[in-house]
């Protein structure tokens, strides 16, 4: 009986954690040795993610005022003529004088952390959706199909038919559900450790 609640706790343990994770912001890759970074000498080494995102614009804030603004805003300048083009993903990935000068990364990631610069990897954001974002006034980290007709519904350009506002309040109930089912996972996967804990050491 006790080895299948201590499995049933492991299970709930783990859904947990990766609900967790799902949320964790996109961030730099974990290398066990920094690598010296020629464009910023003591960029911060950041090996033991996840880091919360407040944490990571505060250490890239280091960067711009490092770099300073003239020189900044003169690579967001090539770095919006890439976003343009389509091509951001190879423009991040670029490297200048050295394979150890990662400038062009560097800029990015400051501007994707507040807001003004879409994801790089993963599946590309259309010029033409980037700027409708800009309009909308939608960070360009958030800037997707979903978003975009979410910001619409909200300013009334586009109301809502019966079918969608019953499909929208089906998807927030599900949310909810899967959240507090989560919450009460966690808590009996808690209360099963704490009592078979307290079984093997009565033994």
């Amino acid at each position: 009986m006790y080895p299948l609640l201590a499995g049933i706790a492991v299970i709930l343990a783990m859904v947990f954690f990766a609900a967790v994770v799902a949320v964790t912001p996109e961030q730099p890759p974990a290398y066990a040795e920094c690598i010296f970074d020629e464009d910023w000498p003591d960029k911060p080494c950041l090996d033991t993610p996840p880091y919360s995102e407040e944490y990571l614009r505060q250490v890239w804030q280091q960067y711009y005022e490092y770099k300073g603004k003239e020189w900044m805003e003169s690579k967001k300048a090539e770095m919006d003529m890439a976003i343009q083009n389509g091509t951001l993903r190879e423009w991040v990935e670029e490297t200048q004088s050295s394979p150890n000068n990662f400038a062009n990364y560097n800029v990015w990631y400051y501007y994707h952390l507040n807001g003004e610069a879409p994801h790089a990897y993963g599946t590309q954001v259309m010029p033409a959706r980037i700027e409708e974002c800009r309009e909308l006034g939608i960070d360009l980290t958030d800037c997707n199909d979903a978003t975009i007709l979410a910001k619409k519904r909200a300013r009334g350009d586009l109301p809502l038919s019966d079918e969608e506002m019953r499909r929208m309040e089906d998807q927030r109930n599900a949310i909810n559900n899967s959240m507090y089912m989560i919450g009460i996972g966690a808590a009996i996967a808690e209360a099963v450790a704490f009592f078979s804990l307290r079984r093997l050491k009565s033994k």
